[in-house]
């Protein structure tokens, strides 16, 4: 049987109505982290907590790779712990993060209406 003559329809998805959607989320997030880091109370906040985090999972993760017997398994971890505290508690570093997410929600919905419109 010669398939060649045969044509396959792609059925494409509207996706548009849950791109608006998680568009308004983030730019509702973006303003949220924006009002809060620029409160005094996330500044002390930061200060005393996840400043003071940060130190001591490094001072732990040197600490564990100094040993004579590493466990990879808790420098990964403490890896991990580190890169999650230093994300959350650089509250513009995280908003910076949602505004590239938002520029690419806008970039797919403009190729979708790009492509109605043709």
């Amino acid at each position: 049987m010669n398939n060649s003559s045969l044509t396959i329809e792609v059925e494409e998805v509207d996706n548009t109505s849950i791109l608006q959607e998680k568009m308004a989320s983030h730019v509702k997030t973006i303003e949220a982290l924006e009002r809060v880091a620029q409160s005094s109370d996330w500044k002390i906040l930061k200060e005393q907590m996840f400043d003071g985090v940060i130190e001591s999972l490094e001072r732990r993760l040197r600490s564990e790779s100094l040993k004579k017997e590493i466990d990879s398994s808790v420098l990964y971890s403490l890896q991990g712990q580190i890169v999650w505290a230093r994300r959350y508690a650089d509250l513009e570093s995280l908003s910076d993060a949602f505004k590239v997410e938002l520029k690419e929600i806008k970039k797919q919905l403009h190729g979708k209406t790009k492509k109605r419109s043709s």
